[in-house]
């Protein structure tokens, strides 16, 4: 699969051979979460690594956890981790 290719919910819905309401409250009851917040989850616990252990720019690492915008990026990592992704960096190199 490409790195830049999109499945969306509808798709694993019908490969699935259900409705997209039943896939998406299947998902919720397994994950504790929508897909849509769950693949934000999961981007954002990328986000955190890259910034742990690497020094790309923050725009490097918000593109490379498939966000093409970093102003979003920055505002949902934000709110998930309740710190922007430099003070991040900045608590995590220095070991706080």
């Amino acid at each position: 699969m490409a790195r830049n290719s999109f499945i969306s919910n509808g798709q694993l819905a019908e490969t699935g051979g259900m409705s997209l309401n039943t896939y998406a409250r299947l998902f919720k009851e397994q994950k504790g979460y929508s897909p849509h917040k769950y693949l934000l989850r999961m981007r954002v616990e990328k986000y955190c690594n890259l910034l742990h252990h690497s020094w790309l720019s923050i725009e490097q690492v918000a593109s490379a956890c498939g966000f093409s915008d970093r102003y979003y990026s920055t505002g949902v990592f934000s709110r998930t981790m309740l710190a922007s992704p430099g003070e991040y960096r900045r608590n995590s190199v220095l070991g706080n």
